[in-house]
């Protein structure tokens, strides 16, 4: 196992869903709308063209007692369903087993080959009931809908021998889920955005000192990055906790408390701030700043001279008074350029490595890891608060066996994409919720993890995991999902429709090239038809018509006094993609702490003009994508100081302030 891997524990039972979460007739009817008079469904049907027969998706559209086959807006096939029988036939093959005819007049007129037995009775039903002039019953409530998209996926997965199977059980994801409530119902009891940040603070203190309990959040964070979590620690003598760093004044000469609502700012929104002691200005780079130099007190570098082996020592300057990188990398460029010490191949070699190390730090985040676990707990709420309020959805065995399978597909993908020169995948592949919840739970595992993603794909290289990708990068990677999704496994991906400009965006413009993408898009980027839809995927509900409508209420209960209208709830479910922000409850304590707190990827719905952009769909940290490898850890350069002891008191240099003056410099010896 890992360096940090968590020691095996005994799998916990499945946690069982109330009955009463259960019970379809126990909520409120779904209100019958013109829209119920028709049925639709995406099926398999068999054409022929100049002699030669293929299977085609096409749409199935039922209506009162008129059956049609369209391809798009264009129709195929038209007849009276009172004209019309069904006759069920023998599987055709493994890929093929429910296939059925329509005959009109005795004579076949379509054949028909369904996803699973229960898609083929159920429109089989519809259109002997048509037929008779029966009127079939419509869905009762949304919760029976929810479900049956699981039972769908769960029915319909034996065809699909080749999808790598996963270690990951109902009862592991059960588990995360559970830790998942405890952290949202710790965060609903801070009563403001410090008080949280304070506890994330301790949160990742605690792991840093060895000292996490059970169900440690930072910790958690940690395994969903999982090549981050394998790599353990910075490689250095010591590793402070972020809350040690950021609490005070990055200017080593000062030092000062600083207030936690600065501190909150500088780390978290990264906005400016100024010392009350020192009166200097800091931003959350003079942070890394402090972070190099606490790293690399002196450098140390060995050359070769006429008369043997000699050394050259460098000190680099203090954190300039604007507490800005870049005047602190001139300084550096500066004082390195005037290091007369040694030969000129000896300081060329220094340096490169002195500004490496420089540039490294700055791509890096202050702390013990190569990850910012404070950050990334904000982030990761996010996630949390989307989820919880619809725990009896999420904890339904059949709902978590969907997801695992839908996961399972996911990673599979993986193997089919090519990676670039240094492992990196050349395609983005984004998450739907189900998707990230059990690849969440399968990162917890360590070791387990690590072993299936490398099986799954060809460069056997771990798949990490990136919480923080911009929202366009996300509008990208998830048409290039769905796309890809819908070539691989004949279905589509969700309910959410993939952005077209997105997806061709970065194509090139010439017509050829535009034309095949059109026919391509025009075959693998629709959305499924209406009752073969994610249920509750980019729909609205009223409260009253969720189930489980006590907690969703009580999740919204802070809602102002001055918004009167009704509260749209949008849902996580499976097929929600990651980063559809709507799904946040509007008014929930979480949600108006977090946007309070000034969040960029928060908003309030009273407060919210316009469309799918900007704050909507598409938040700031939208959600989750996944990368071919990340969070390589600083290496290479000269030794430092601080790492390999040298110089007593990891001093900077020989003497107090160290070779050219200024705070550092060189020395040779």
């Amino acid at each position: 196992m890992g360096k940090n891997d968590p020691t095996p524990a005994a799998a916990p039972l499945a946690v069982p869903v109330p009955t009463k979460a259960l019970d379809g007739a126990a909520a409120p009817p779904t209100a019958l709308s013109a829209d119920d008079l028709s049925y639709v469904v995406d099926m398999e049907v068999k054409e022929s063209k100049l002699f030669l027969a293929t299977w085609t998706t096409r749409q199935i559209a039922l209506t009162t007692q008129t059956l049609e086959i369209l391809d798009g807006n264009k129709l195929k096939f038209a007849c009276n369903t009172t004209n019309c029988t069904t006759r069920v036939l023998p599987a055709i093959d493994a890929k093929r087993a429910f296939p059925f005819e329509l005959l009109e007049h005795g004579k076949t007129k379509a054949l028909f080959n369904a996803q699973t037995a229960t898609a083929r009775d159920e429109l089989l039903r519809r259109i002997e009931a048509a037929a008779a002039g029966v009127a079939w019953e419509s869905p009762t409530n949304h919760w029976d809908n929810f479900l049956s998209v699981a039972r769908r996926i769960n029915e319909a997965k034996a065809k699909y021998t080749s999808v790598p199977k996963s270690n990951v059980s109902v009862a592991l994801v059960q588990r995360h889920f559970q830790e998942m409530v405890h952290i949202y119902n710790v965060a609903g009891s801070f009563a403001t955005i410090d008080e949280l940040y304070a506890f994330f603070l301790d949160q990742e203190r605690e792991y840093v000192k060895g000292e996490a309990r059970a169900g440690n959040f930072a910790q958690t964070v940690h395994q969903l990055h999982p090549i981050c979590y394998a790599e353990g620690k910075k490689q250095r003598s010591f590793c402070s906790a972020i809350g040690d760093i950021i609490t005070h004044c990055a200017h080593r000469n000062c030092r000062a408390p600083l207030p936690l609502r600065m501190s909150f700012g500088l780390h978290i929104l990264q906005q400016p701030g100024v010392c009350p002691a020192c009166n200097r200005p800091l931003y959350y780079e003079t942070y890394k700043i402090l972070d190099f130099l606490d790293a690399t007190p002196a450098v140390l570098t060995k050359y070769s001279t006429m008369t043997g082996t000699s050394t050259m020592v460098f000190t680099p300057p203090e954190i300039p008074d604007d507490g800005r990188f870049e005047t602190f990398f001139d300084l550096l460029i500066d004082m390195l350029l005037r290091c007369e010490d040694g030969t000129m191949y000896a300081s060329r070699v220094l340096r490169l490595s002195v500004t490496d190390m420089a540039r490294k730090t700055l791509q890096l985040p202050i702390g013990a890891f190569n990850i910012d676990l404070v950050q990334g707990m904000f982030r990761q709420l996010d996630f949390v608060n989307k989820m919880v309020p619809h725990t009896e959805y999420w904890m339904h065995p059949e709902v978590i066996t969907a997801s695992i399978f839908r996961y399972e597909q996911f990673l599979s993908l993986m193997g089919k994409i090519e990676t670039d020169a240094i492992g990196q995948m050349v395609t983005m592949l984004v998450p739907t919720s189900d998707i990230d919840l059990v690849w969440h739970a399968h990162q917890t595992t360590g070791r387990p993890y690590r072993d299936y993603s490398r099986s799954v794909n060809k460069s056997k290289m771990i798949i990490d995991h990136d919480d923080t990708i911009p929202g366009g990068d996300l509008a990208k990677g998830y048409a290039d999902t769905f796309v890809l999704w819908s070539q691989t496994f004949g279905e589509a991906y969700s309910s959410f429709p993939p952005s077209y400009e997105a997806w061709i965006a970065s194509s090139s413009p010439d017509p050829i090239t535009r034309h095949v993408l059109r026919k391509k898009w025009a075959k693998h980027g629709n959305v499924p038809s209406k009752n073969n839809r994610f249920y509750g995927v980019n729909e609205t509900c009223v409260v009253e018509a969720l189930p489980y409508a006590t907690a969703v209420a009580e999740a919204n209960a802070v809602k102002p006094e001055n918004v009167l209208e009704a509260v749209p709830i949008y849902i996580t479910v499976i097929g929600t993609p990651v980063m559809d922000g709507r799904v946040r409850m509007p008014y929930s304590v979480q949600s108006m702490m977090m946007f309070d707190g000034g969040l960029p990827y928060y908003y309030m719905p009273f407060m919210f003009v316009g469309g799918c952009g900007g704050y909507g769909y598409f938040g700031m940290h939208g959600g989750c994508g996944v990368i071919g490898s990340g969070c390589a850890g600083v290496t290479g350069g000269c030794g430092t100081f601080a790492g390999a002891g040298g110089c007593a008191g990891g001093g900077g240099g020989c003497g107090s302030g160290g070779g050219c003056g200024g705070g550092g410099g060189c020395a040779s010896g």
